[in-house]
């Protein structure tokens, strides 16, 4: 198996853990979308493309692993995957879209990757654990409400290379210091 089609698991609600095979290239789109007892998967490091909406819903992933190769967080990946407690983000990805960790209530670390130079709309809106970020030195753009309503975040730090923070960004985060 080298691909994994668009849907090709969705609403598998008795899904619960998966270990794909070193071949796997490419998962389409929400391939594994709404499969809401999904606990663990393992992805190997020869994915180089998640399609986007992949794991939407998966409310009991609790932690992922990112491929290195990826080049994108695609939107909408880990949209209302509220058990997600920590990932970590390869270095080669370079821009986070557009509401790639929203609701993830539960992630508590998310490790930023240092090529990064975009954080895409609602890219991790309401994250309501998410306490502590250190963006890396080549962010340019924080897209609107990218980080808006994460209640718990004390503490973030802007490289000076941020040429943009879009309107309401850092909305709702009442604890934040810069």
């Amino acid at each position: 198996i080298t691909e994994i089609g668009a849907n090709a698991f969705r609403g598998c609600i008795k899904l619960e853990s998966i270990v794909l095979p070193e071949a796997v290239e490419s998962i389409g789109h929400s391939a594994f979308g709404e499969c809401t007892s999904l606990q663990n998967i393992v992805l190997p490091q020869t994915i180089k493309y998640l399609g986007d909406k992949v794991f939407m819903g998966c409310a009991a992933l609790k932690q992922v692993t990112l491929p290195e190769g990826l080049e994108w967080v695609l939107e909408a990946l880990f949209d209302g995957c509220h058990s997600l407690e920590t990932v970590r983000i390869p270095d080669t990805v370079k821009e986070i879209l557009d509401y790639a960790f929203r609701d993830c209530k539960a992630l508590q670390q998310v490790v930023m990757p240092a090529k990064l130079t975009t954080i895409g709309q609602g890219a991790f809106t309401n994250c309501k654990t998410l306490t502590e970020l250190v963006l890396p030195d080549g962010v340019k753009e924080i897209d609107h409400y990218a980080f808006r309503g994460c209640t718990k975040l004390t503490k973030i730090r802007i490289p000076a290379t941020a040429k943009s923070i879009r309107p309401d960004a850092f909305n709702g985060c009442k604890k934040l210091t810069i």
